[in-house]
């Protein structure tokens, strides 16, 4: 009886689904439909698809990342990656040191500033080990923490790349992170590239809570949350224009600069690959918003200051349920 149930269940679906088709076809011709039925399918796929099955199918081969060692660009770039540490669990620095040393693209340093209180030696200790091993490793014991915004801008103070790329204490890149970047630069003479990213639980990558396909550039959307976030690399040449991190806006400080650092780019490019991941913890932002409870507060002070800046008379406000998304409401003229 059920299966004669789910059987009758299952025409009636096809012959709703043939009765929607038959009146698009009239409405809107054979192109739009033919999208309209395409981005339905994708949809359906895409529900039948789990964290799990997702993550165990590799974005390269191994293959194909041995060739992307050995590919030669046209040019030279070479990026600084900034990493503002404090009180970084060993494991998890351990885990970012060694996801930047499995990079399939080669020109590249790693600028990690500490500020650690005085109760986390060992973060100094792994940082020295590494330097010792790798040449492209820099690290600098802060005097005292600066804040998230001092902190990186200490990290860029010892840089020299062209490019820099903001890479979180406790998180991890994927090995062609790099090489897909310089990819988007050199094909498309980028001034900013960022790419798609996801969030996993813990110690194991494979635990995903959540994975960010991410639109191409689009600044009403960027104004109302840093959906750019990571993995982001832009031209150091935009900072001299816009300026660095920016004390005040610490929880937001990103947010800040990329609205900033977006305004003067021409060439801002979207990766629509999974190459960063972000680690969610008890004590990261990406387990709560009640970790950085000022980083709602910071956001909208980022997005008024940008506003103000363009001559923008606006008001913005903290979506319920989400602090660190805003609604933009413009003045009528």
């Amino acid at each position: 009886m059920q299966g004669g149930s789910n059987l009758k269940k299952s025409k009636k679906k096809r012959v709703h689904l043939l009765r929607i088709g038959i009146t698009n076809l009239k409405l809107y011709g054979i192109r739009k439909t033919a999208r309209k039925t395409l981005r339905f399918f994708e949809r359906q796929i895409r529900r039948t698809v789990t964290f799990k099955e997702w993550a165990a199918v590799p974005l390269f081969t191994e293959e194909e990342l041995e060739a992307k060692r050995h590919h030669s660009f046209d040019k030279t770039v070479i990026f600084s990656i900034i990493t503002p540490l404090y009180n970084t669990d060993e494991t998890y620095l351990r885990e970012m040191i060694e996801s930047v040393l499995a990079q399939t693209y080669h020109d590249w340093e790693l600028c990690m500033a500490d500020g650690s209180d005085n109760g986390y030696p060992y973060v100094e200790e792994i940082c020295r080990e590494y330097v010792t091993m790798d040449s492209r490793i820099k690290y600098r014991r802060l005097g005292e923490n600066l804040g998230i915004a001092g902190n990186s801008n200490a990290c860029i103070d010892m840089s020299d790349g062209d490019y820099i790329s903001i890479l979180d204490h406790d998180d991890l890149l994927h090995p062609a992170a790099l090489h897909e970047t310089m990819k988007a630069i050199c094909e498309k003479g980028a001034d900013i590239v960022y790419t798609d990213e996801l969030t996993f639980r813990g110690s194991d990558i494979n635990d995903i809570k959540n994975i960010h396909f991410k639109p191409d550039y689009a600044p009403d959307n960027l104004k109302a949350n840093n959906y750019i976030c990571h993995f982001t690399s832009f031209r150091r040449e935009l900072l001299d224009i816009c300026g660095r991190f920016r004390e005040g806006f610490d929880g937001a400080q990103d947010h800040d600069l990329i609205l900033r650092l977006t305004k003067k780019a021409k060439v801002i490019e979207h990766i629509p690959e999974v190459l960063y991941y972000w680690r969610s913890h008890g004590d990261s932002s990406a387990q709560t918003e009640d970790n950085k409870p000022y980083a709602g507060e910071s956001g909208k002070k980022a997005v008024r200051s940008f506003l103000e800046s363009e001559g923008i008379n606006a008001t913005i406000e903290n979506a319920k349920g989400n602090p660190t998304i805003y609604r933009v409401s413009y003045a009528l003229p």
